[in-house]
């Protein structure tokens, strides 16, 4: 039941990044933000809300600053030493490779314990199928259904904070290009350690395995300076990233209560630590798994960018690709083809993941809403300006409109039944 006069997706995102401001994970400003998020839930429907604690990182850039480290004392090992520091370089190294990759997979790695950990919240809650369609003034029965299928609803409130790799599209691509060539650069050190040993010492190889070791070195030397340097940082207000994407998911916590769907149960599902390593939805989609088997997940992630939404995509990709659930994938097609006055339109997304990862990791059939404009970027992305007055009212509107649409369409078509 609807307790207080009814919030639009855009008070919520004012509410977030301006009266609460940045959110850090694990941070005060976190916690107030899932305080305010819990108290909207409660208003949309009393005795709702829940909180779902859990233990993460406090940084999501340390592990491989940590990483790129451990190969610059392998390095360091190397050129000090020669040939007898080999055998120490090529184990250092390689084991920070296969730790950086061990991250970037979302696996438990010995990095982790080299960062600090604090505390964070997941705030959900559950909305029942509503069963009778036909119920006095088009609210459907009160009883809840046994649900058909279930979907949960993401989106995450924590901001990020504003380092150089995302102050301009120019470094963005600097720090994608060096990412790549710091994973390159570990296995050519891994060699070149190799080469050494297999010349022995005062070889010809040996000497040029030295010389050439210094280009990879200087990689992760760049590398170090720039994951080091981010954690430096102020954190954004975040409006886009990701006040919007919360401020629709209460906005249609509030619709789908006021007028359930028939069959389709929701969790709304508002996730703490993204910014850090998506730990949210992991610690969420691990600690429910019993109950999210079969589920569908829809994800939203910074769309109100303007001429930014609704824009949704079939796949995200860094190291693994995660790819959408082609029939959430056709129903979204078949919306944007009914509705052109929408505007939305499918695309991809590389460089780093969203929430929909871990519940595609999961084995759930997802889809997120990710607001890219037409160049391949999220505007304002990591930086200072993300606030409010970069936020497009319009495009809120509309992408809050498209997934409530996506989600009766879902509940009429039975996709994924349980």
């Amino acid at each position: 039941m609807i307790r207080t006069a009814r919030r639009t997706a855009m008070d919520h995102i004012r509410e977030l990044s301006v009266g609460i401001g940045p959110r850090p994970s694990t941070g005060p400003g976190e916690r107030e933000a899932a305080e305010y998020i819990r108290g909207v839930m409660e208003s949309i429907d009393q005795g709702s809300a829940k909180v779902h604690p859990f233990r993460c990182l406090v940084s999501g850039w340390r592990p491989f600053a940590w990483a790129s480290a451990m190969a610059l004392a392998a390095e360091g090992s190397f050129l000090i030493a020669g040939v007898p520091g080999a055998v120490a370089a090529i184990v250092i190294c390689a084991c920070a490779f296969v730790f950086a990759i061990l991250q970037l997979l979302f696996i438990p790695n010995p990095l982790m314990a080299m960062v600090g950990k604090g505390d964070s919240q997941n705030v959900w809650m559950k909305i029942g199928a509503g069963g009778d369609p036909g119920a006095e003034g088009g609210v459907k029965a009160k009883v809840p259904a046994e649900p058909g299928q279930r979907l949960v609803i993401t989106a995450h409130y924590d901001t990020h904070r504003t380092p150089l790799a995302y102050s301009s599209p120019f470094w963005i691509r600097v720090f994608r290009s060096l990412t790549t060539a710091g994973m390159g650069a570990y296995l050519m050190l891994i060699v070149l350690f190799a080469v050494a040993l297999f010349g022995g010492s005062g070889s010809v190889l040996a000497v040029a395995a030295k010389w050439v070791s210094l280009v990879p070195g200087a990689i992760h030397v760049l590398v170090l300076g720039l994951t080091f340097e981010a954690d430096t940082t102020p954190h954004t207000p975040g409006a886009n990233d990701n006040a919007s994407g919360a401020g629709v998911l209460l906005e249609l916590a509030a619709r789908l209560t006021e007028k359930p769907l028939a069959g389709t149960e929701v969790w709304i599902v508002a996730t703490g630590c993204e910014e850090v390593g998506l730990y949210g939805a992991q610690a969420f989609f691990a600690d429910f798994k019993t109950e999210l088997r079969g589920a569908m997940q829809i994800n939203i992630d910074n769309i109100a960018g303007t001429d930014c939404g609704p824009c949704y995509i079939d796949e995200e990709k860094m190291l693994g690709t995660y790819r959408s659930d082609p029939e959430l994938l056709r129903l979204a097609d078949a919306i944007a083809a009914d509705q052109p006055d929408m505007g939305a339109r499918r695309t991809s997304y590389q460089g780093a993941y969203t929430d929909g990862a871990i519940g595609i990791k999961h084995g759930l059939p997802a889809i997120t809403f990710l607001g890219l404009n037409r160049t391949g970027w999220i505007p304002n992305v990591h930086q200072m300006t993300d606030v409010i007055e970069h936020c497009d009212a319009d495009v809120v509107a509309r992408v809050t409109d498209f997934i409530e649409i996506l989600t009766r369409r879902i509940d009429e078509e039975r996709p994924h039944e349980l």
